[in-house]
């Protein structure tokens, strides 16, 4: 690979991975925003509370939908 031609690509890396480590420190996440609204979606969401969650899902006997983001 040309030098020149790495440079440019380690320069497009760096100030994309600045970019969104940046983004990420925005307040107002989307999983905040969903649990703000989860009255109106009618039904309870847990977040970041795996635990929490399967405790209820064995409760109720309903199945547990997890999502990855």
């Amino acid at each position: 690979m040309n030098p020149k031609r790495a440079r440019s690509l380690a320069l497009v890396l760096a100030v994309t991975c600045v970019a969104v480590m940046a983004l990420s420190f925005l307040p107002g996440t989307r999983a905040q925003d969903d649990a703000q609204n989860a009255p109106e979606l009618g039904g309870t969401w847990i977040y970041e509370d795996l635990e929490a969650a399967y405790a209820q899902a064995k409760a109720t006997g309903k199945p547990l939908l997890v999502g990855f983001r």
